[in-house]
């Protein structure tokens, strides 16, 4: 009796351990928690030389914020599943130049229009309701 008694429990445990496996191999809700991102391109253009454009998803509560390559950024992102989202973004307003200010806009409604992401390791790409590409990031590590 003890024995089995023994032998459940550690079943038990393993399975209680096992829901508590993370992985950042696939799309889900976590994957992209509290990482940092940077653009590699916008809508298939490569991103200007300086301080390429960024997205950081926060918190568990869907915060992103960032660089749109001008300005600071800041919202929400819903996710579920593959589906992504963002709310209207707030941006800070300064002008940065004529080739800054067109990237950025091109970065800020490629946010707007994505409608779902692939991630696979340290790529991230966002796509539009149509499954085209809007936006490719790389992973960065958080300093």
């Amino acid at each position: 009796m003890r024995y089995r008694d023994t032998i459940a429990a550690m079943l038990l445990i393993a399975t209680l351990m096992a829901g508590c496996v993370h992985s950042n191999q696939g799309p889900g809700p976590t994957s992209l928690l509290l990482t940092h991102w940077q653009a590699d391109d916008i809508g298939g253009q490569p991103v200007l030389s300086g301080g390429p454009p960024t997205l950081h998803f926060a918190d568990d509560k869907g915060q992103v914020n960032g660089y749109s390559g001008c300005n600071r950024f800041f919202g929400t992102a819903e996710i579920d599943g593959d589906r992504l989202s963002f709310s209207p973004l707030g941006v800070t307003r300064m002008a940065c130049g004529e080739r800054s200010d067109a990237q950025e806009r091109r970065f800020l409604q490629a946010l707007e229009k994505t409608r779902s992401y692939t991630f696979g390791g340290t790529t991230l790409s966002l796509h539009d309701e149509t499954g085209g590409t809007q936006i490719r990031l790389s992973r960065v590590l958080a300093d």
